[in-house]
């Protein structure tokens, strides 16, 4: 087989490993995007390879080994068939190309898809292998067209089970191999001994939480910005700003912007306190920008417009309590952008039955009161069926075959998935368990990026090992 290899074994040496092993099972590594200099890297192993570096590609810079020249601008009937690549792309930019004006975003966008398209014609895969569901702009314009050429894809997703992965080729439809075994198990009578023990912890840690149990990762960020690192981060700002004379104009403009509106202080004006003996919706935002959104989200990478989906479809005396992500406000600060933009939080407080609720309010009781919990693909949706909450799913998260589990796209699968709810639907601790048995044999241990490597507890070896085999499943079946 023909292999493309976006964004891979940019950090760990063992992905590179993997790489190897597929050449030496007679598969070709045709062109491989990468970046880094995290450890050694000998490009003589793969003396057939085109390199294409990470940042080039962001940058549209095509790879030192192609002559783009003759790659055909894309025609009208192209740009017509990617419409909804075009849409997607063009908010994905937020994230790598804030400051682009719209214009000058469509020409990079047209950029990408002369020169990809050039590229697929050109050297012909038959699979790309994707670390991660596509996000960077780029890679995601090489998964769309390789979906419109009939290009296999595949790609892994992290979830919040510990180290498990999940294989598979489209994110829209998730993982095959647990789509069929959810099916297939649905009227087992699975117990919580048939799980692995890593599954069966996990569950227990869980379910037996009486307050909020934050994924480890949000714990490892929030770790990152803590007083402490921020103070030693602002002392280096400033003796920075000492050096290079600026500290006088630097001050004055932070001063000046304790002043000034910002994104707390817009929240904290339109915060409500929670009624818990109101029937309500709880709608945890996620976090911005990031793939859980954009792609993950399609068209409610627009937050707002999934609110105003279940005001419209709320029965008489409900209402949604919507609260901000816990992390969004600490790595780009307190400023309005494009995610979050003035008056964001205010447009959402004058949506009918909709109230904007404190940070500090409890995940698990809003959980635990909730009559369901809607996301476009956030964790909170997978605690809360745990806990045997339905949940509302705008979007495409990892676990969007777990029964309870209703996925929205407009007003009337919105109002269905209500109507059922208001009438006393139950997710069962038995089809619980039965998706997790399934889940159980269709991932793998094993991890592609940072923080799933921080928690596993795999050697390098076995990393390569089970992300190898799984590859080698997907290719060869």
């Amino acid at each position: 087989m023909r292999i493309f290899l976006i964004g891979w074994g940019n950090v760990f040496s063992e992905l590179a490993e993997v790489a190897v092993e597929l050449q030496n099972r007679s598969h070709e590594i045709v062109y491989w995007v990468r970046g880094g200099d995290n450890f050694p890297f000998d490009k003589s192993k793969f003396p057939n390879t085109v390199f294409h570096d990470h940042f080039d590609a962001l940058a549209v810079r095509s790879a030192s080994d192609v002559d783009d020249s003759q790659f055909p601008p894309p025609s009208k009937d192209m740009i017509h068939r990617l419409y909804d690549l075009e849409s997607t792309v063009l908010t994905m930019m937020h994230k790598k190309y804030a400051g682009l004006l719209l214009y000058e975003r469509k020409r990079l966008y047209y950029r990408l898809i002369r020169y990809w398209q050039g590229v697929l014609h050109k050297y012909q895969p038959d699979i790309i292998i994707f670390d991660y569901p596509p996000h960077t702009v780029y890679d995601f314009v090489i998964y769309s067209l390789a979906k419109l050429f009939g290009i296999k894809t595949i790609m892994f997703n992290f979830t919040r089970i510990d180290d498990r992965l999940l294989v598979m080729e489209d994110f829209t439809v998730g993982s095959e191999l647990l789509g069929l075994a959810v099916k297939n198990n649905y009227h087992q009578k699975f117990s919580l001994s048939d799980l692995s023990a890593d599954i069966r912890n996990y569950y227990e840690r869980q379910t037996a939480a009486k307050s909020y149990l934050a994924p480890p990762d949000i714990g490892q960020l929030f770790n990152k910005y803590s007083s402490w690192n921020l103070l030693t981060l602002k002392t280096k700002m400033v003796t920075t700003s000492l050096r290079d004379l600026t500290f006088l104009k630097k001050g004055f403009q932070y001063f000046a912007k304790q002043f000034k509106s910002n994104l707390r202080k817009e929240y904290q004006d339109v915060q409500a306190k929670v009624d818990f003996n109101r029937k309500f919706i709880y709608v945890p935002l996620n976090y911005q920008p990031e793939s859980s959104t954009s792609p993950l989200g399609d068209v409610f990478v627009d937050q707002v417009l999934m609110i105003e989906t279940l005001s419209y479809c709320l029965p008489p005396g409900w209402c949604l309590y919507v609260k901000e992500h816990p992390f969004q406000w600490l790595p780009r600060g307190l400023i309005y952008f494009d995610y979050r933009y003035k008056g964001y939080y205010r447009e959402i407080s004058k949506i009918n039955n909709v109230y904007l609720i404190p940070l500090e309010t409890d995940n698990a009781m809003l959980i635990a009161s909730s009559q369901a919990v809607a996301t476009v693909t956030g964790t909170p949706g997978w605690e809360a069926l745990l806990r045997l909450k339905p949940v509302l799913a705008f979007g495409y998260p990892w676990y969007k075959d777990c029964s309870g589990l209703f996925n929205v796209k407009d007003v009337n699968s919105c109002k269905e998935a209500i109507i059922k709810i208001e009438s006393g639907f139950k997710l069962s601790q038995q089809l619980l368990i039965n998706y997790l048995v399934s889940f159980d044999k269709s991932s793998i241990r094993g991890y592609v990026e940072e923080y799933t490597k921080e928690i596993s507890k795999l050697d390098e070896k076995t990393n390569m090992t089970n992300i190898l085999n799984a590859l080698l499943l997907a290719i060869e079946g």
